[in-house]
């Protein structure tokens, strides 16, 4: 998995995994531009089940944060 989009995978995997953990401001606000980028590089080599997925996980973080707001 050397490819860009084999990279990219891993990466989305990672986040994948790393929205199980709870995560400080700082690490939400990176894992949300990173989530971004990898989706617009998903775009543009029409990826579209990618971007999907990574679109998927966006909005996660965002309910999670969202959710983690309320509670404060």
């Amino acid at each position: 998995m050397k490819t860009p989009l084999g990279k990219l995978r891993l990466k989305l995997l990672e986040h994948q995994l790393k929205l199980k953990n709870t995560f400080t401001v700082e690490e939400y606000q990176e894992m949300k531009q990173s989530l971004h980028e990898i989706r617009m590089t998903f775009a543009a080599y029409e990826q579209w089940d990618l971007y999907q997925r990574a679109t998927d996980m966006i909005t996660i973080l965002l309910f999670q944060h969202a959710l983690k707001q309320n509670h404060h």
